[in-house]
């Protein structure tokens, strides 16, 4: 199992926790699962990137909570809760399940990135909506 990657404004350079050095971590052999050179090479970056700014680390974590706030509120629209869940009804995500913020969904990852995502952008997109009077 991969280490689980910890930053904080505090903590420079990111510490894997789960008890592998980063050393260990790169003597590891990767294993290719046909995954196309562009995504490897972009989770490589994410990866390696040595982030070294405590403010970017503040701003993230304002971005997230601003996300998870958007979500939480937008549960309460009953048209947002119709796009969430599963496509086949009953189906769940097995032993990869993601749970979705807010709700008791556990679904594959590509559900329940539709489903987040459908509820952090809800009210961002309804915000602004121009109604009858335009």
């Amino acid at each position: 199992m991969p280490p689980t990657w910890h930053c904080s404004a505090n903590s420079s350079p990111r510490q894997p926790l789960g008890g592998m050095s980063q050393s260990q971590q790169a003597s590891r052999q990767a294993v290719d699962y046909g995954t196309d050179q562009l995504l490897a090479d972009i989770a490589e970056y994410v990866v390696a990137y040595d982030l070294q700014s405590p403010d970017a680390v503040k701003n993230a974590r304002y971005s997230l909570f601003d996300a998870l706030g958007c979500a939480l509120l937008a549960l309460n629209v009953p048209e947002a809760r119709t796009l969430l869940g599963p496509v086949v009804p009953g189906a769940h995500g097995g032993a990869h399940s993601v749970h979705v913020p807010g709700t008791s969904f556990a679904l594959d990852p590509v559900c329940a990135a539709f489903s987040t995502g459908a509820l952090v952008s809800w009210l961002d997109y309804n915000d602004c909506w121009l109604g009858a009077e335009w």
